[in-house]
Order: C-alpha cells, then sequence, then structure tokens
C-alpha cells in the first residue's frame, strides 16, 4: 500500500473512478471520502462491519454529521491500510434512491438501529424528513407498548435535535420518567442501551481508561477489528503510559493486517508522536523482516530510543550493500548516530561510505561540518582526521600528490586526477603521479588515456 486506492461509484448507471481521499471511525460507523477527477467528493458509509450506502452528499457544512464524523472522529488520510481491509475485494458502489436504501434497511437492521443510522444521512435528506422517520420508530414502539425503546428514541433524538419543541415535549412526558436513572449510570446504560452507550463511550474513550476498556471488549468481541484498532490507537496517543496499551493493540492489528500492512500503521503511530523503545525497536525489526532496508535506515534516524549494539550492527551491514538505493536515505541524518569507544569501529566503517556521496554534490568544508557532531563526542574517526587533513592542504601545491591519494581513496577520481595532474606538471621527471593518472584512467574505464600515461610512465622510468 504505497499509493491511494481506487474506486468506481455507478451513479445513475454511470461509472465514475474516484480516488480515496480519507478515512474516519465515528461512533458505530465508517466513513471513506473519495472524489472524482472533477473534485466531485462521494462517500461510503459502513455501519458496524456492514456498508450502508455511497452517497454523493447534496451538502456539508458544520451542521451535517458528515462534517462532525472527520472533525470529532478517528481520522486516517489515504492510503491506508485500514481504507484496503474494509474496502477488500469490492471496489465498484452503486448510489442508491433513499427508499431504496429505507427497504434494504428494514431487512437488516432493527428499528433501533435504523432510528441511530437516519442522522448520518442528513447531507442527502432534509433534518425535518430524518426526525419524522425517527418519530415513526417512536411511535410504533408506543403503539406496541415497548416504552423503554420508545424512550430511547426520544433520548436519540435529543441528542441530534435538543432544540425541537417537541422532543421536548416527549422527554418530560411523566410515563419516561421511570427511565431517567438508567442514562445516568454507566453500567445500566450499558446493559439496557449499548447503542447508545457505544456512541457515549467513544466520545470519553480518548481519556476515560473505563470507558476505553469496556467498549474495546465490545468490538474485539463483534470481530470489528477496523474500530477497535483505531479505538486503540486514539487511546494510545492521548495515554501517559502509551507502552501498556502497545501490546493489545499490536494483538488487534496483527488479526486483520500482514506484516507489510501493520508496518505502515506503525509507521504512521509513529509520526504521529508515538515513540517508546518497545514500539521503535519492534518497528525496526520488522521493516528488517519486510526487506525495506531504506525505510529501516531513515526511521533509526527518526527514532527517539537509544540505538543498541544490534540496531547499530545492521545499520552498519545495510549501508555497506551495493544494491541500497542511497538517493532513498536521509544521508544527512547521519551524523546524528551516537558514537562512544566501543561502536567507533563501526560508525567509521558507515562514514567511510558516506563521505564519498556527499563530495559527490557538497565540498570539503561541507563534509567537515557534517562531521563535527562525531568529533565533538571526542572520539577519533580516521575518516574525520582525513577530512580535516584534505582541508589543510588543498590549497599547498606541495602536498597535491597526498591530496590525489586521499580525492581517489574516498572515491573522488575526477578531483583526484586534477591533484596528479597539478603535481605532474609540477615536477615533470617524477613517474608516480604519472603512474596514479594511468591507475585512475583504466579504473574509469579510459582506455586509450591509461594507455597513454602508462606509456609515459614508462618512459619515465628508464
Amino acid at each position: 500500500m504505497t499509493e491511494n486506492c481506487t474506486i468506481t461509484v455507478l451513479d445513475h448507471h454511470k461509472a465514475c473512478q474516484l480516488e480515496t481521499k480519507k478515512m474516519a471511525v465515528y461512533h458505530m460507523f465508517k466513513l471513506i471520502e473519495a472524489s472524482d477527477s472533477n473534485k466531485q467528493t462521494f462517500f461510503l458509509i459502513y455501519f458496524k462491519n456492514r456498508l450502508l450506502a455511497a452517497i454523493k452528499p447534496l451538502r456539508i457544512n458544520k451542521q451535517t454529521q458528515l462534517y462532525k464524523a472527520f472533525h470529532n472522529g478517528i481520522t486516517f488520510p489515504a492510503p491506508h491500510p485500514f481504507m484496503d481491509a474494509l474496502i477488500h475485494q469490492n471496489r465498484t458502489f452503486t448510489i442508491q434512491s433513499v427508499q431504496h436504501l429505507l427497504k434494504q434497511w428494514q431487512h437488516q437492521y432493527s428499528s433501533m438501529e435504523i432510528a441511530h443510522i437516519l442522522p448520518l444521512f442528513d447531507s442527502i435528506l432534509e433534518k425535518e424528513a430524518i426526525i419524522k422517520l425517527i418519530r415513526d420508530i417512536f411511535y410504533e414502539y408506543r403503539r406496541n407498548g415497548k416504552y423503554f425503546l420508545a424512550y430511547r428514541v426520544i433520548r436519540l433524538l435529543k441528542q441530534y435535535d435538543p432544540e425541537n419543541s417537541w422532543v421536548e415535549q416527549m422527554s418530560n412526558d411523566l410515563s419516561f420518567r421511570q427511565y431517567d436513572n438508567i442514562f445516568q449510570n454507566d453500567d445500566a446504560l450499558w446493559e439496557k442501551d449499548k447503542l447508545m452507550a457505544e456512541q457515549l463511550f467513544f466520545e470519553r474513550s480518548a481519556y476515560d481508561d473505563k470507558a476505553f476498556a469496556k467498549l474495546q471488549s465490545e468490538l474485539l468481541e463483534q470481530s470489528r477489528w477496523i474500530d477497535a484498532a483505531a479505538l486503540s490507537i486514539r487511546h494510545m496517543l492521548h495515554s501517559r503510559t502509551p507502552e501498556q496499551e502497545y501490546e493489545s493493540l499490536c494483538m488487534t492489528l496483527s488479526s486483520f493486517l500482514s506484516d507489510q500492512d501493520m508496518a505502515l500503521v506503525l509507521l504512521q503511530i509513529h509520526q504521529q508522536g508515538a515513540a517508546f523503545p518497545a514500539l521503535e525497536y519492534d518497528l525496526f525489526d520488522l521493516l528488517l523482516k519486510l526487506h525495506w532496508f531504506e525505510r529501516a535506515i531513515n526511521f533509526l534516524l527518526d527514532q527517539h530510543s537509544p540505538m543498541t549494539e544490534f540496531q547499530l550492527q545492521q545499520f552498519a551491514s545495510i549501508m555497506a550493500d551495493p544494491t541500497i538505493r542511497m538517493d532513498q536515505i536521509q544521508l544527512e541524518k547521519i551524523n546524528t548516530l551516537p558514537v562512544n569507544k566501543q561502536n567507533a569501529g563501526t560508525i567509521e566503517k558507515t562514514i567511510r561510505l558516506i563521505i564519498p556521496l556527499l563530495l559527490k554534490t557538497h565540498d570539503l568544508n561541507y563534509v567537515k561540518k557534517w562531521l563535527q557532531p562525531f568529533e565533538d563526542q571526542h572520539v577519533s574517526l580516521p575518516s574525520a582526521a582525513k577530512i580535516n587533513r584534505m582541508l589543510a592542504i588543498q590549497d599547498d601545491p606541495d602536498q597535491q600528490f597526498l591530496l590525489g591519494e586521499l580525492y581517489f581513496e574516498f572515491q573522488q577520481p575526477k578531483k583526484a586526477i586534477d591533484c596528479f595532474s597539478w603535481e605532474m606538471e609540477l615536477h615533470p621527471n617524477d613517474p608516480k603521479p604519472v603512474q596514479w593518472l594511468a591507475k585512475i584512467y583504466s579504473h574509469l574505464g579510459m582506455t586509450e588515456e591509461a594507455k597513454a600515461y602508462q606509456y609515459m610512465y614508462s618512459t619515465l622510468k628508464k
């Protein structure tokens, strides 16, 4: 998962190719926002684990539930493994009329569930129409003598439209007063009205450990893995002790994600501020397991936890691999590595690999500045000493031979050629710079030039 996934929506039998933009987990719902090439916005809406509808909203403003879902819910940008897991293999969706959706829902959900679902569609239905549909459910319950269910509908409507005079009148009906206490007690509410409880517990679960634990247990029991993982991520990011939440999060993620997708989720969590040893060490190991070596190196350079000896050894091993794409690695950050007497040898090997890459685009002064953090740690590194030596002699005409040797050692053959050419001009009878020029041109595959200098060297040696 490296690119936004595309989906197809059939709108009045016309196929629209959409690119996913973001996802929200909100109360009992999951929503995916997508748009077409003309920037028209569409939404896929799921209730628990089942698709409710694909819609093209008529309006989205601060009063609509769609707006609230993406501003108050737990959101994830595209691309994201949770979107892939939710969409799964079905990538084609049909926009249906409200009448057709209502008939469909009546076969799939209870009347109470439909009452909770309806407000989320106030971007395609007028608020008055939604309230009427929910009132009809209220009257159905009351007509059948199911007063507590009727009161639950009133509580839902009061939350959705608190200033509605009819809702206010019904909520004060004496026949419902006996149920008031249930909604003042978490345990009673959870037992008697789990739909409302889940909604309220969702709002509090970021900071309320008890609400989080209760809701999380229910989500796992229902195999609502995405909801559980999203809830766990939010709670962990707000927790003072995220390490305690981390293990259960990993168990949840592993229930429905591959190693690859799990690594992508953990990387995003780390970017959001979760930085503690268990997460960072596990994530580095997972990146190695997936052979995502460039990402592993960059992650290590951003890691907050102390680098382990194993990580440092792996770092040096990866950097020495000729197949590694150095253009994908944050080379400038490598000077943040800690160095001491124990790991100086490993750091030196790494520096020896980096300096030639830096010299391709920067001068000696830049490399000297880049090496300064290592020197500030007062550990002797031969490569740093050689760069200092090169800076000291770069303008000395009597030291061009040594400078050329050092440039060649740091894989800068063209700069070495300049040094040896200058040395040859200063000492035309000395065969050594000529021998070096023959060697370097041969190294560069420039056969004719190499032969010419080899002949010149042979002549001088006579």
